[in-house]
């Protein structure tokens, strides 16, 4: 059922329609129907083409968790976590749905790949990659907030140090985010 609300929201619906008439009906933010309604236009509503855009979504967060991996340990150790994620059953499983959650994984691991690069190199360029793929992320899935918050923790418990020494960046990060936050409450729930 949920994957034939995705598909018929892609093909009868044009994006001011679902920005307008079906977000705020529905329990999830837009960006992935929008961004399914634009592969559709260029793959087509087969089965086989909805499905591969979690596929390639699917994929790509193997290739993030392998450059997560690789920034904390030795390659070695970065070839087994990206085979542990790629051969994990849910993992596939949620690759293979035309649903949000592939994309919504693939957001969180950017957002946590962004992170980890603040803290090692602290370079602007990773705090506007994080504050993207934050929104990004944001209009995905709503329950990933909850993950937006343990960054937070984790910020303000392991990383303590980092975040007084730079709160300046990590202060304007979270703030934009917040706007964008409430931004996607207001919308999606008006």
């Amino acid at each position: 059922h949920d994957e034939a609300t995705s598909a018929l929201v892609a093909r009868d619906f044009s994006i001011a329609e679902i920005l307008t008439r079906f977000s705020p009906g529905d329990f999830h933010p837009p960006l992935y129907y929008l961004m399914l309604d634009a592969w559709t236009s260029l793959a087509g509503f087969s089965e086989v083409a909805i499905r591969m855009l979690s596929v390639l979504y699917g994929v790509a967060t193997i290739w993030m968790v392998y450059k997560i991996a690789q920034s904390l340990f030795t390659n070695h150790y970065s070839l087994i976590t990206a085979l542990l994620l790629a051969t994990a059953p849910l993992h596939i499983y949620y690759s293979q749905e035309a649903r949000m959650y592939a994309l919504e994984t693939l957001f969180a691991t950017i957002v946590a790949y962004f992170v980890l690069k603040i803290i090692k190199t602290n370079r602007w360029v990773y705090y506007g990659g994080l504050i993207i793929s934050s929104i990004f992320l944001i209009y995905t899935d709503y329950l990933p907030i909850l993950f937006l918050l343990a960054i937070f923790i984790y910020l303000f418990v392991v990383a303590r140090k980092h975040l007084v020494e730079n709160y300046i960046p990590w202060l304007i990060s979270f703030f934009t985010v917040f706007i964008f936050i409430l931004l996607a409450s207001l919308f999606c729930f008006n």
